[in-house]
């Protein structure tokens, strides 16, 4: 079973190396951030989304028990915990009314924090499915074509109220396809892509982290800042190429773009789709030129997958047996472990990196 994150808000840092202590004694809380300042909390809440935040109410809790009512509000799925060395009752009794589930004194038992990331624990298995599926973000998506499936609603929707998107609310934009994969349509026209700000889209990926334990999403191709956002926050960037020279082209210039922008990290995972093992461009060249490892390929076959697509059905379904199938099903194990680590082979220098030289975008 996976361990609760959590964030630690709090400026006592004896509380704080004992909470960490107990944490790692207790096994099933993950202590990964630690800060001092509410409003670096916050930010964290928004980039990262804790699945429990400790909050430390300090010698004047006022302002803190005003920051756990904000938290209860703005980011719902958070299993807030309340920490202080004062026990009485009318203090406890104001912090929960703001919105705290639980309340910790110090020195902090083993027992309590158990207890505590027990009933996080109890919270998180509630209010998570096991898989998202997000359309594309902005402009012109596909999702829904691909899925075969209708929606009222879209992530247009959900940009706009993102400051109320609880559980229930949620569950309202989404479709649910037949494979228990939920889909978040695109917007109904490249018109109201425009309409979503970069803000809207940390806010709208916030609410889905809270709800999904993966979510995927279509990013249009253009790098403006509401897709870089969308890059910024994802764990796992997969850069499609196919191994043509055009395309090749295309994707040195994405990397390196990373690279200025610092997104050129171990997040980034170069695929390959279409590939063809005797192509004339080899694998191991487009290794050494981009200096990057080729995450997975996906082969050729094209039929098939148009098929697919334009008879709006999963390749699982009208063809389970057929390689590109099987190969889709080996990458997601690939996502769901550990990242390979894979050295990058040296190579003699030749025609194709003339045409690949590094030069900025």
């Amino acid at each position: 079973m996976s361990r609760i994150s959590c964030l630690i808000i709090e400026t006592d840092q004896e509380a704080i190396r004992q909470i960490d202590i107990l944490s790692k004694r207790i096994g099933s809380i993950e202590v990964r951030w630690k800060t001092h300042s509410v409003q670096t909390g916050i930010d964290i809440i928004r980039k990262h989304v804790p699945e429990m935040v400790i909050v430390g109410l300090g010698p004047t809790p006022e302002p803190a028990i005003e920051s756990i009512s904000s938290m209860a509000k703005d980011f719902p799925f958070l299993y807030l915990v309340a920490l202080s060395d004062r026990t009485d009752s009318d203090l406890i009794l104001r912090t929960i009314r703001a919105g705290a589930h639980d309340f910790l004194c110090k020195p902090v038992k083993e027992m309590d924090l158990r207890a505590a990331a027990e009933k996080a624990t109890k919270l998180k298995a509630t209010r998570k499915e096991s898989v998202g599926r997000g359309g594309k973000i902005l402009s012109h998506g596909d999702v829904t074509m691909f899925f075969n499936v209708n929606s009222s609603y879209s992530i247009l929707d959900l940009a706009k109220n993102a400051e109320k998107a609880d559980y229930d609310f949620l569950h309202t934009l989404l479709v649910k396809h037949a494979s228990g994969v939920y889909v978040l349509a695109d917007p109904p026209t490249i018109e109201d892509g425009e309409q979503i700000s970069a803000a809207q889209v940390r806010d709208a990926l916030s609410a889905l982290r809270s709800m999904f334990d993966y979510i995927i999403i279509d990013t249009p191709h253009q790098f403006d800042e509401r897709t870089l956002t969308a890059l910024e926050m994802s764990d796992i960037v997969l850069l499609v190429s196919l191994l043509n020279l055009p395309s090749l082209k295309n994707t040195q210039k994405c990397l390196e773009l990373f690279g200025r922008i610092g997104l050129r990290d171990e997040r980034v995972r170069l695929l390959l789709s279409r590939y063809l093992p005797n192509d004339e461009i080899p694998k191991e060249s487009i290794e050494g030129i981009m200096n990057t490892p080729v995450f997975f390929s996906v082969p050729n076959d094209y039929p098939t997958v148009i098929s697919s697509i334009n008879r709006g059905k999963l390749l699982s379904e009208i063809a389970p047996d057929k390689e590109v199938t099987k190969s889709f099903d080996r990458m997601a194990e690939l996502l769901e472990g550990p990242a390979p680590k894979k050295a990058v082979p040296e190579r003699k220098k030749g025609i194709l990196d003339s045409l690949f030289r590094r030069r900025g975008v």
